[in-house]
């Protein structure tokens, strides 16, 4: 039941998104159908056809941009339950989103987390260190002064291209006095 919105900093790599989106809706409701106890495939399609997720460019650091998506956050909440609907979301969820040690766009995503986040919003980071590692360190600080506790849930080390890949996963999560400010 969950509705995703997918978010690039270019726009044709969201177009892109977008139609592998639509190209796959197909398969996707199939293996519902079959998972639902093979409910017609017109009624599959009726209920999960909004589950389709949507892309939307989302430039880091861009207020236009963030408040776009959570006008689209809001909308989606909307057709579930009018009364509560927040433009917050319930989870983030990040995966290899920077591949460099440039400090301004970690400043620049951690803004833009604090911008989409509330209180109960789960951020999930994923991320392989690259060069120094120096970057994650650069990205927690700026998460930290932006109001989020950061903790490592999980690392993994693997050979990669005769090199060691060291991933770090990381949940944000907003800082108890973060919370009482954004309320």
């Amino acid at each position: 039941g969950a509705r995703a919105l997918a978010t690039d900093g270019d726009e044709s790599t969201c177009a892109m998104c977008a139609r592998n989106a639509r190209d796959n809706a197909d398969a996707v409701l199939e293996t519902a159908r079959r998972e639902r106890a093979a409910p017609s495939e017109d009624e599959t399609r009726a209920a999960l056809s909004a589950r389709v997720p949507a892309c939307r460019r989302l430039l880091w650091g861009d207020a236009g941009d963030a408040r776009a998506a959570k006008a689209w956050i809001r909308s989606q909440k909307r057709k579930r339950d009018a009364e509560t609907a927040t433009d917050l979301p319930d989870a983030i969820l990040l995966a290899d989103v920077v591949y460099g040690e440039d400090e301004a766009t970690w400043c620049a995503l951690a803004r833009t987390l604090r911008a989409l986040a509330g209180a109960e919003t789960a951020v999930i980071l994923s991320h392989t260190r690259r060069g120094g590692g120096r970057s994650m360190e650069r990205f927690r600080a700026a998460a930290e002064r932006a109001g989020f506790a950061v903790a490592i849930a999980e690392t993994k080390s693997e050979p990669r291209d005769g090199f060691v890949a060291v991933t770090v996963t990381y949940v944000l999560r907003l800082a108890t006095d973060a919370k009482a400010s954004t309320r």
